[in-house]
């Protein structure tokens, strides 16, 4: 993620959380805990250009309409503290991708957010000669099959990363050499971990891309003027009530039990697809995260294909002629 990018996407998280308090003070009392992360993204607005911040507050405001239609528990139905938190960075690295947290103590109510600012991207993952990446997907460690498959192109790229070469010094041979058995030995080892562990791995595999947590994520859009909230209720946490009823009901989509089909796409150089059953899909775009060769290489995830259960709203927030 470049600079400007880290900047925009932290900087709507603060407006998001700062305008969520502003709207929920008047009904119930509500508070914003005072951590090190809400600080950083605080420090990020402030970077932002004025009519940044005025597209990312428009944004913000019709993620956060979107949501009481969906969560009442917000709002309603008791007048104990709302807390709202942003979250470290480490929680991604634990199957969290919830930038923020809405909790309700008194109910032992939660809920959290994820925010994405003219992006969608599922999650960034790496390939190299020391991750172990089965066993952060999955908890089985990489067979010894994959360490051999692997290890002569990370000889390689150590070789290169030596001479100080950059990824494009190396031309033709990135591909040949880099990404094409990279991604070869990466498909071998899913399917050998399928072999063994089963209907696990592709459960296992959403978990882990898409977080063990369920969540919203509210996606904004500067060019089309618009704000997307996408619901992931994969355990049936979200769209909670007690007395007052959402005012639209979501359905709990499935997490997949097969692979249905894995491979490197054809007549690509540099991504796989992988199609699992109740609808899922996913496309890794393998890619080079550094200008200079080093010795691990960057997934850029697509999720292509969900259930109608992930369903997706939208809400517009400036006039279609501007």
């Amino acid at each position: 993620m470049s600079n400007r990018s880290d900047i925009l996407g932290r900087g709507f998280e603060f407006i998001f959380i700062t305008e969520l308090k502003k709207s929920v003070e008047a009904t119930r009392p509500v508070e914003i805990k005072d951590t090190p992360e809400y600080g950083n993204v605080q420090e990020k607005w402030n970077l932002c250009t004025q009519e940044e911040q005025e597209n990312l507050k428009y944004s913000a405001i019709a993620g956060i309409e979107e949501l009481y239609s969906m969560e009442p528990l917000i709002l309603n139905d008791g007048k104990d503290l709302l807390e709202l938190s942003i979250q470290p960075d480490s929680a991604g690295e634990k199957g969290d991708v919830r930038d923020v947290l809405l909790i309700r103590r008194g109910i032992s109510w939660e809920i959290g957010v994820s925010l994405k600012h003219n992006h969608e991207a599922v999650k960034h993952s790496r390939l190299s000669r020391s991750l172990d990446f089965a066993n952060s997907w999955f908890q089985e460690p990489c067979t010894p099959q994959f360490w051999e498959d692997v290890a002569s192109v990370f000889e390689y790229t150590e070789e290169q990363r030596q001479l100080n070469k950059t990824w494009n010094d190396l031309g033709n041979d990135k591909i040949k050499k880099v990404y094409m058995p990279l991604l070869k030995a990466f498909v071998d080892e899913i399917n050998r971990q399928y072999s063994v562990h089963g209907t696990e791995i592709p459960k296992k595999m959403v978990e882990y891309l898409l977080g063990k947590y369920d969540f919203y994520k509210v996606i904004g859009r500067d060019a089309t003027g618009e704000t997307l909230v996408e619901v992931f209720n994969m355990n049936g946490t979200l769209n909670q009530f007690k007395k007052t009823k959402p005012r639209v009901i979501l359905p709990v989509a499935v997490l997949p039990r097969r692979i249905v089909h894995i491979g490197i796409i054809p007549n690509s150089t540099n991504k796989v697809e992988i199609i699992l059953d109740k609808g899922w899909a996913f496309t890794f775009r393998i890619h080079n995260a550094s200008t200079k060769v080093e010795n691990s290489v960057k997934f850029d995830i697509q999720l292509e294909g969900k259930p109608a259960a992930v369903q997706v709203f939208q809400r517009r927030w400036i006039k279609e002629d501007l």
